[in-house]
C-alpha cells in the first residue's frame, strides 16, 4: 500500500501570500480547516498533499480565483523552495538540477513525480500529481508548470519561453494558461518542451556553497516516510501539539475514511489508538534527549494541558517519571 503523500510547507507559502494580499484572513481560514499556524515557521515541516489540497480548493473557489498556482508561482522562485530549492540550485548546469529535480522530488513531495523524455526531437520536462478529490490539483500543476520555467530561465534568461506547454486533459484549463503566450497543447502528461541543447547550459546563478554544504543530507533526514503506517504516523506528529489527533481529524486530512484507516492499520496488526500512544512515547524520548527543554514544553508539544498528566502517561508508558527517564539518559552518555 502507497504511503500518504506529504509535502513541505514551503510549497504552500506562496499560495498563502498571494491569498493574504488579497484580503483573504488567513489565520482564520487555516483555524476552519484546522490547519496548525504554527507549523508554518518551518519551511521543511510536512503535511498531508490531500489536506492542502482542501484548503487550497476552498479557498479559490471562496475568493474567485481560478489561477493560484499560477499567481502563487509568478511570486516565487526556486531558490525560494527550501532545502530542496537550494539543493537545486547548487547544480553546475540546467541538465544536472533537472536530474536532481527529478531524482529528489519524493523527498519534497512524496506525491509528485518529475522525469524528463524526449517529445518530436525535443526535450520534455513532465510532471504529475496524484488523483485526490477538489480541484487542489489543478492548482499544484499551475505552481509547478511555472517552478519549472523558473529553473529553466536560470540558464536561458529572465525572458525565455517554452516551445510548447503540455496541459493533462480534464485537469488543467487551456484559457489559464492562454496569458502566458506559449503554444498550448492537451494530452495525457503535464509537461514544458524546450530545445534539448537548452539543457546543458550552466545555470546563471547557480548557489556558490561549501563543498561541504548540509542541505542535500538534510533534505534526505527530513523526507516523508516511504510506507503507509510510517506516513500516518508522521501526520500524527505533525498535529500532535495541537491536539488534533482524533481519528476523525486525521483521516480527514489524509484523504480516507476512518473505518478505511483503521481497516488499513488493522490488515498490518495495528490499532489507531495504539498507534497514536506509541508515537507520542517516541516523540516524548527523543525530546527528553534535550536536556535544555523542560518537561513541561515537552508536555505542550505532545499535546497535554499540564506537566502533570504528561508525566502520568510517561510513567504508565516506562515505569519512570519524565525526570527520572532524562536522568538515566544522562548517567548513560
Amino acid at each position: 500500500m502507497n504511503p500518504i503523500p506529504l509535502v513541505r510547507v514551503s510549497a504552500f507559502v506562496p499560495f498563502l501570500n498571494v491569498l493574504g494580499q488579497i484580503g483573504t484572513p488567513i489565520e482564520r481560514r487555516l483555524d476552519e480547516s484546522h490547519i496548525p499556524w504554527d507549523l508554518l515557521d518551518d519551511p521543511e515541516s510536512l503535511l498531508p498533499l490531500a489536506h492542502l489540497f482542501t484548503f487550497l480548493t476552498r479557498n479559490a473557489r471562496a475568493e474567485g480565483i481560478e489561477d493560484l498556482g499560477l499567481r502563487a508561482a509568478a511570486q516565487s522562485h526556486v531558490a525560494g523552495l527550501g532545502l530542496f530549492g537550494r539543493v537545486l540550485m547548487q547544480s553546475a548546469s540546467l541538465n544536472i538540477a533537472l536530474e536532481k529535480a527529478a531524482r529528489l522530488i519524493p523527498l519534497y513531495n512524496s506525491g509528485q513525480r518529475i522525469w524528463i523524455d524526449r517529445w518530436q526531437g525535443q526535450a520534455r520536462i513532465c510532471h504529475h500529481l496524484p488523483k485526490m478529490s477538489g480541484e487542489g490539483r489543478k492548482y499544484g500543476n499551475q505552481f509547478t508548470m511555472l517552478m519549472i520555467i523558473d529553473l529553466l530561465r536560470q540558464g536561458a534568461g529572465a525572458h525565455w519561453r517554452p516551445a510548447e506547454i503540455h496541459l493533462e486533459t480534464g485537469v488543467d484549463d487551456p484559457r489559464i494558461y492562454e496569458s502566458l503566450g506559449v503554444r498550448l497543447r492537451e494530452g495525457e502528461v503535464a509537461a514544458i518542451v524546450c530545445d534539448h541543447h537548452l539543457l546543458g547550459r550552466p545555470l546563471l546563478a547557480s548557489l556558490q556553497v561549501d563543498s561541504r554544504s548540509e542541505d542535500a543530507t538534510k533534505l534526505a533526514l527530513g523526507a516523508p516516510p516511504d510506507n503507509f503506517v510510517d506516513s500516518v504516523r508522521q501526520v500524527i506528529a505533525t498535529y500532535m501539539r495541537n491536539d488534533m489527533v482524533g481519528i476523525d481529524h486525521i483521516s480527514g486530512v489524509i484523504g480516507l475514511g476512518s473505518r478505511t484507516l483503521q481497516r488499513r492499520l488493522r490488515g498490518r496488526g495495528l490499532d489507531y489508538s495504539e498507534l497514536v500512544a506509541a508515537t507520542r512515547l517516541a516523540l516524548a524520548r527523543k525530546l527528553l534527549e534535550d536536556r535544555t527543554t523542560a518537561v513541561t514544553d515537552i508536555a505542550q508539544e505532545l499535546g497535554y494541558s499540564d506537566a502533570a498528566n504528561f508525566t502520568r502517561a510517561f510513567r504508565k508508558w516506562t515505569g519512570l517519571a519524565p525526570s527520572a527517564y532524562r536522568a538515566e539518559l544522562l548517567a548513560g552518555s
